[in-house]
């Protein structure tokens, strides 16, 4: 039990706690979010939103918003507002009611005790009708509400400055204000103010500190304010800031008879503001910066530092600065009294106004001494050579005697060119090590890359210009020619051997011939690397030769030409190479077959020696010279070639080594042999590039034995019988029967039957025999030639062993007829079927037919066709007779023939006997044309015609092309349309070449049917070979089309000219912009009809350099097609003029440079120069004959270099170089060229454009000089300017003592050399600027002083410079007063009685100038200060004891007139002495009665108030 009241407890406290705390964050939300109305803003609209009833025990009220805020009701016997019922709202001025809403729901200070949301919006609903309508109908549910706020107020949420404006104070070293508080009740509101930048708010209440910005001060804060005591600040202020913020009760009254709902907000009233003022101290410093003229700091100088109000101190710079601080207000006088060591001191007097907040800085500068080199420029003979350019380059670090760095190592401090005495000099330098380096000489000479050294030393502080020099020799460059030596695949190759030869004659820079043209100069042999290299040689042109070459290789016999020519001035060794190319030797195989016909007895019948293919193979590896390159590895299959009809093969372009054939395929009429051929290819000589070797093979030829049977049969009729003996058979070869008849032909075999009637032949060689019974035995018939084949087969490999036999009879002739269809340009058998005859009985006027039985119905057949071996076999016998063989279709791939073939069939011709032995067998061939193709080949290019005056363009028209070579190859291998696979062609052979006719046309032979490739070989002159391989196929279309032809389209590319040209700085070697580069005619132009279109002379293009690289002419150049009878023109250019060179790369003919050959088609020149360049006399001459058909444009690039205009200006003061005068070159016109702050050294002004008149113009002097005159020149390649500017010297007229300015005295300058008189002036109050010449001794002189000073008669002697003070100073007449204090009555000095005099500058006596010492012991009071001419006055502010001070005001008028003037003025002032008075003597009794009376007195009065005392 006792455990849940302690966790009600801890409950109701964590409630609490979290109410307190939501109440807090509700307030502290609120606040933030400044939603603060003003009081201007009401009465006003507002619409009510009715959220529905709240029930609290029975309690029902309303729950309201009004704009987003929980409103209450309160009347609650009125009506309930609905949603959007609008009211007007008003500030309620009722103190109970702002209590209800401030503790209520939702209140500023929400009562802990609701315990629910229905609870607080009833409680404050309620309570609210009480307090504002008098309704108390829940007492119950408010009392403890009601109770709580009884005693409670609502806070004052205004806020105010405790004080409106105070001062600050010096605290140490920062200025303060005392403490401020924002008054205030709650630190709810406060006021946000923005601090300046300098100022520091702190804020003692919180302990937080925040300089400048924005900072919002809350109420109840203390606070303060602070800043540095050097910074300048005005009276701050925080202006007027809203001070009244109030919680506000709001009534809202609905239209109608409803019932108000009440609510708060937090209201303000602009009116009633507040602000705090703080005014700040008024304190200056005076910050001292000792320099050099670099601006280097410098420590050591001693100033002095006064003013006219008593302030007289010296200070010493340390770390180049020293700060003054905390100084009063007004005018200050500064002057260098000790220079650092090593500088001028600085006498000038600068005077500094010092205003509150000042931190003023005055920086005083010291000069240093300055050099000067001359370099002297010659020739190893000792003569002067101008044109030649320098840098002048720090040699180590250059530093001012201050140390600051003015030029880092190496850094180019100064260029020079020499004169024609081959001299310049530098501008004035820093004192320091230098070096001078050459870094552009004149054409011919070699850059002197030695760098003299030269020291431009301290002399001592009186010489301010120290010098130095430096002679400078030039040599000429030589060069040097690298040959390497490569074989055909870049392998460097050794040991061999060249001539280096002069290409004409060498001559040095001064024309000394040194090698006479063809001259051997030196003689080269290449190393392991292939390299070789000559000595140092002359530059001019040289051969290279070579003589020997190692073995293995070809010698080159090319002639190669190589320049050595003068690079630039930074090449003493000029390099150059060429590369000669060794070939190795290639070799040839020539094969050739043999028969070898031992076995026939020499007999060789038929045999024929093509179609044999053999390989070609390598024994061993093949490899180069090198040994870099295996060409082909051992024995790999390099070639298969085919003998011809003479059994010849041969191979080319084959490597040096050693290799075999061997036979891959034999023909019918011979037998393989695969023995091995071996065959070298060895080296000669450097000088056979081809060797050729030769073999021979033998091949066995087919053969065969034949046995004939003869029968014994009589009259034809047949039967099994015996054979018969003696019958003589004869064998001639059928060919050479049908050429010359059988009584011509060769006897092969002759043999007779024996008595069985058999006879075997010899061995007969490979062939168709005819057989002719020559003989027959009595009784009988004979019989019929007939045909026999002796053939190869794989059972024939064994020489003879196989027997053919043959049956003769004597029966009556029938025989088969075997059709053969034949390629009738190859007698080959067309091994395709489709091929469809008829036969005609010629006798019977028939067509032989026959029936075919084994179909049904059946067939009547009159129509063979032949199978796939390109033969059909009648299947029926004829008989002897004439007949007619017809074609009806033909096979694909031939022309039908439409001829019959008319024959007769005889027991006396040729046949073969069925392998029955016994049915002859009758062939006939008929023969087809094989279809053909041809390729029709049609070219065509772009050729010149004409030129275009107008817009400067020539002119090109597409024509026929001439002389175009192609090579048609086939794509695939081209079979023989016999389908015998026999290869005509192999896949990349070449089949035909063909060349274009001057149409542009050209025609193939007639070719096989097939694909093909044509691909051209060698272009027309003057055009880029076309690469694109065409395809054709040439395709069998139909039975009657003999020849098929296919038309191909090339087109060429005429070969282009293409010329960039540039525009570059020869310095810097940037490209420039506005160079006008013209391109022209060279020659006469011809067309390609030899026609002239253009004239030499012809300007036909011009374009403008740019900045960003090179630049294209955009014509459309054409090849030179000039005749031979084309006319050069330059006259003067010939073979004997001395300066020509010979390769025309470097000539220079009337000032004018060529490069190229003059005999060329066109030129390039420059035009016009850009601006601020000079010209360049340089002519490219462009050649554009036509190279070869692989160069698809030829390029030329043209650069020219410029040299820049180069004006140089010094701005001096006539002796030294000035920095900081700004600066201008500009044309008449005003246009600026260049403009530049002068830096101490000269200026180079490049790029100024040639020839113009320029005016240089100074827009700003230097501080200390006056402006110059404007300078006009004309613009050269280099030219150097001095503009002097005369120094402005400060002249001041001082005081001797108080050093104020003297004004009224006459003064003159006068310059010393000459006595004259520059400048007769009279001085002002304020210093006064004077122009002299630089470094000129001048005199200032006093011709008249004014009162009150003595004059100066001493002359001040002076040297003109820049930021010159002349002090020139008078001595002030100086007065003393001595007053003699006498006694009126006696006319004595009053002695031994002190008295006292004042002297005052008004005569109000309120200016105190002096306070007269008093001798009493002799009666006089002298001042202590002198004073100035001027009035005075002098009071009496002490008499001597006894005497009556003397009140008068003693006015004292002190200039010429007046008595000791420049000494002692004494004046007699009287004093009378005070009379004595009467005095009246009593008893003392009187006296002490007051006193008793007086004290007693008292002592009442002290008792009266003890006793007040004790009462209370």
């Amino acid at each position: 039990m006792k455990v849940k009241k302690y966790l009600i407890k801890i409950l109701k406290v964590t409630l609490i706690i979290c109410m307190l705390f939501q109440i807090c964050i509700y307030n502290v939300n609120n606040v933030l979010a400044d939603d603060i109305s003003n009081t201007s803003d009401f009465p006003k609209d507002d619409v009510v939103k009715y959220n529905g009833k709240i029930n609290y025990n029975g309690n029902i009220v309303g729950d309201f918003t009004v704009g987003g805020k929980q409103a209450f009701c309160m009347e609650h016997p009125t009506a309930t507002p609905g949603t959007g019922t609008k009211l007007t709202s008003n500030i309620y001025y009722n103190n109970d009611v702002r209590k209800v809403l401030y503790y209520g729901w939702q209140g500023a200070e929400q009562w802990s005790g609701f315990e629910s949301r229905a609870h607080g919006i009833v409680v404050t609903s309620l309570a609210l009708s009480y307090y504002y309508y008098g309704d108390n109908s829940s007492p119950n549910t408010i009392k403890n509400f009601m109770n709580y706020i009884k005693n409670k107020s609502v806070p004052d949420f205004s806020v105010e400055f405790s004080k409106q404006k105070v001062s600050a104070y010096k605290d140490v070293n920062i200025q303060k204000t005392e403490s401020i508080i924002l008054n205030s009740e709650s630190d709810f509101f406060g006021i946000s103010v923005t601090i300046p930048n300098s100022v520091t708010y702190v804020d003692e209440t919180h302990g937080t500190r925040q300089t400048g910005g924005s900072v919002t001060i809350k109420g109840k804060t203390k606070f303060h304010l602070e800043a540095p005591l050097n910074v300048k600040l005005e009276s701050w202020t925080t202006g007027s800031k809203v001070g009244s913020f109030q919680f506000q009760p709001i009534a809202s009254i609905p239209n109608g008879d409803y019932q108000p709902v009440g609510r708060w907000e937090w209201v303000k009233d602009p009116e009633k503001t507040t602000s705090l003022t703080v005014d700040w101290l008024q304190l200056g410093s005076i910050e001292i910066t000792k320099n050099d003229i670099y601006g280097n700091l410098i420590n050591g100088a001693v100033f002095r530092l006064w003013n006219d109000s008593g302030y007289d101190q010296n200070v010493t710079v340390t770390n180049g600065k020293v700060k003054i601080d905390n100084l009063t207000t007004g005018n200050y006088f500064l002057q260098e009294k000790t220079a650092p060591n090593g500088f001028l001191v600085d006498n000038t007097i600068y005077t500094i106004n010092l205003n509150a907040g000042d931190n003023k800085q005055q920086i005083v500068s010291n000069k240093e001494p300055r050099g000067t080199i001359t370099v002297t420029k010659t020739n190893n003979l000792g003569s002067r050579v101008a044109n030649t350019k320098f840098y002048v380059k720090a040699d180590g670090d250059i530093k001012s005697a201050g140390g600051k760095l003015l030029y880092s190592s190496g850094t180019i401090v100064d260029t020079l060119t020499t004169n024609s005495n081959g001299v310049d000099t530098t501008i004035q330098l820093p004192l320091g090590n230098y070096i001078i380096e050459e870094y552009e000489v004149p054409y011919g000479y070699l850059l002197n890359k030695n760098k003299p050294k030269v020291q431009l030393k301290y002399i001592d502080q009186n010489t301010s210009i120290v010098t130095g020099g430096a002679t400078v020799v030039n040599d000429e460059p030589k060069g040097t020619i690298t040959v390497t030596k490569t074989n055909n695949l870049n392998d460097k190759v050794a040991n061999a051997k060249f001539y280096v030869k002069a290409d004409g004659n060498i001559t040095n820079t001064a024309g000394s011939l040194l090698y006479k043209s063809g001259a051997i100069v030196d003689t080269l042999t290449t190393n392991s690397n292939g390299v070789d290299t000559t000595i140092q040689l002359p530059l001019g042109n040289y051969i290279v030769e070579e003589y020997e070459v190692p073995y293995g290789y070809l010698l080159n016999k090319d002639k190669f030409k190589v320049s050595l020519k003068y690079a630039n001035q930074n090449t003493p060794l000029v390099t150059t190479s060429t590369t000669v190319t060794n070939s190795e030797p290639l070799g040839t195989i020539e094969f050739q077959k043999e028969v070898n016909s031992d076995v026939t007895n020499k007999l060789e019948g038929d045999v024929f020696l093509s179609d044999l293919k053999y390989g070609l193979y390598a024994k061993n590896d093949i490899k180069n010279v090198a040994g870099t390159k295996t060409y082909y590895a051992k024995d790999t299959l390099i070639s298969e070639k085919i003998t011809d009809e003479k059994g010849y093969i041969k191979w080319e372009n084959l490597h040096i080594g050693d290799y075999y054939l061997k036979e891959l395929e034999t023909n019918d009429s011979l037998l393989i042999d695969s023995t091995l051929i071996d065959v070298s290819l060895t080296y000669k000589d450097m000088n056979t590039s081809v060797v050729n070797s030769k073999i021979s093979g033998k091949d066995v030829i087919a053969s065969q034995r034949i046995q004939i049977f003869k029968e014994g049969i009589k009259d034809g009729i047949a039967g099994v019988v015996a054979g018969l003996q003696g019958a003589e058979f004869t064998f001639k070869l059928s060919n050479e029967y049908n050429h010359v008849g059988w009584d011509n032909a060769k006897t092969y075999y002759v043999g007779t039957t024996d008595k069985n009637g058999f006879l075997t032949t010899d061995l007969l060689p490979y062939g168709t025999y005819r057989v002719r019974e020559t003989k027959t035995p009595e009784g009988y018939y004979g019989a019929s030639d007939f045909l026999i084949t002796i053939e190869r087969d794989s059972s024939l490999y064994e020489i003879g062993y196989k027997i053919k036999k043959v049956t003769v009879n004597n029966v009556p002739f029938e025989t088969l007829l075997k059709i053969r269809k034949a390629d009738s340009e190859t007698d080959k058998t067309v091994l395709k079927k489709g091929n469809v005859y008829k036969l005609k009985n010629l006798d019977k006027d028939e067509y032989v037919s026959y029936v075919d039985w084994s179909q049904f119905p059946n067939i009547h057949v009159d129509k063979w066709e032949t199978h796939e071996d390109g033969t059909i076999t009648l299947n029926t016998m004829l008989q002897a007779g004439h007949y007619q063989l017809e074609e009806i279709d033909c096979s694909e791939g031939y022309l039908l023939n439409k001829e019959p073939l008319k024959f007769e069939l005889t027991k006396d011709m040729d046949y073969d006997i069925a392998e029955d032995g016994v049915t002859p067998i009758v062939t006939i061939t008929f023969e087809n044309k094989p279809v053909k193709g041809k390729i029709k080949l049609s070219k065509e290019g772009e050729v010149l015609t004409g030129y275009d005056e107008k817009e400067k363009n020539f002119i090109y028209e597409k024509v026929g092309l001439a002389n175009a070579v192609y090579d048609i190859l086939a794509e695939k291998d081209i079979l023989d349309p016999c389908n015998d696979k026999t290869v005509l062609y192999h896949a990349g052979e070449v089949v035909d070449t063909i060349t274009t006719n001057e149409d542009g046309q050209a025609e193939s032979k007639l070719l096989p049917l097939g694909d093909y490739e044509v691909k051209e070989k060698e272009s027309p002159s003057g055009f880029v070979l076309n690469n694109e391989v065409k395809k054709v196929s040439l395709t069998y279309e139909d039975k009657e089309t003999e020849i098929v032809y296919e038309d191909v389209e090339f087109y060429n590319e005429r070969q282009k000219v293409e010329i960039e040209t540039s525009k570059q700085d020869s310095d810097t070697q940037d490209y420039v912009e506005g160079a006008e580069l013209t391109l022209k005619a060279n020659r006469d132009i011809y067309n390609y009809k030899g026609d002239v279109i253009v004239k030499a002379g012809t300007l036909l293009e011009t374009v403008v350099s740019n900045s960003k690289g090179k630049v294209k002419f955009n014509i459309d150049l054409p090849n030179d097609l000039t005749p031979k009878d084309g006319v050069m023109p330059i006259d003067d250019l010939n073979d004997d003029n001395d300066d020509v060179d010979n390769g025309f790369t470097n000539n220079v003919i009337d000032g004018v440079r060529l490069i190229g050959d003059p005999n060329s088609l066109f030129m390039v020149y420059e035009s016009k120069e850009p601006v601020g360049y000079m010209p360049y006399e340089l002519n490219y001459y462009i050649d554009t004959s036509y190279t070869n058909q692989n160069e698809q444009v030829l390029k030329f690039e043209t650069p020219f270099f410029n040299d820049i205009t180069v004006t140089e200006v010094l701005k001096t003061n006539g002796t030294d170089l000035l920095s900081g005068a700004h600066m201008q070159i500009l044309d008449e016109k005003g246009k600026v060229y260049d403009e530049w702050i002068s830096d101490g050294i000269s200026h180079m002004s490049k790029g100024l454009p040639l020839d113009k008149e320029m005016i240089l113009h100074e827009v700003e002097p230097p501080d200390g000089y006056t402006l110059a005159d404007d300078i006009q020149f004309t613009v050269k390649d280099y030219k150097k300017i001095e503009m002097i500017d005369k120094p402005i010297v400060r002249f001041r007229k001082l005081d001797s003592d108080s050093k104020i300015f003297v004004k009224g005295v006459h003064m003159q300058i006068i310059e010393k050399e000459t006595d004259k008189t520059v400048y007769d002036f009279i001085t002002d109050n304020k210093a006064m600027n004077f122009v002299l010449d630089y470094g000129k001794t001048y005199i200032a002189r006093e011709i008249e002083t004014v009162e009150g000073y003595y004059k100066n008669e001493k002359d001040t002697e002076f040297v003109a410079t820049s930021n010159l003070t002349v002090d020139f100073y008078n001595s002030p007449i100086l007065t003393r007063l001595q007053v003699n204090k006498i006694d009126k009555d006696t006319k004595e000095l009053i002695i031994n009685n002190s008295f006292t005099f004042a002297v005052f500058a008004d005569k109000n006596c309120t200016h105190l100038l002096d306070i007269l010492e008093t001798d009493s012991n002799k009666g006089i009071a002298l001042s202590k200060i002198v004073l100035r001419y001027g009035k005075v006055y002098l009071k009496e502010i002490k008499e001597p004891d006894g005497y009556i001070i003397n009140r008068d005001v003693i006015e004292i008028n002190i200039d010429d007139d007046l008595e000791g003037v420049g000494d002692i003025h004494k004046i007699d002032i009287e004093n009378e002495k005070i009379p004595k008075p009467v005095i009246t003597v009593t008893s003392d009794s009187t006296a002490i009665g007051i006193f008793v009376i007086l004290f007693g007195a008292s002592f009442c009065i002290f008792l009266e108030l003890r006793k007040c005392k004790k009462s209370k």
